[in-house]
């Protein structure tokens, strides 16, 4: 797919994907971001839960 093309198909095609592509970026950074605070919180718990253990 060359874009310096002068072809208008591709291009329209695109513009017209483009909304759900950004759809589905948008949700998955969302989740992604949801996701690495949900981990983020387990791992902070698990290191509290284990803090006595080292002391």
């Amino acid at each position: 797919m060359d874009l310096s093309c002068g072809n208008l198909s591709e291009p329209v095609f695109f513009l017209n994907l483009n909304p759900y592509i950004l759809l589905l970026i948008y949700y998955a950074s969302i989740s992604s971001f949801i996701s690495s605070i949900f981990f983020a919180a387990i791992g902070r718990v698990d290191e509290n839960q284990h803090l006595p253990d080292y002391k």
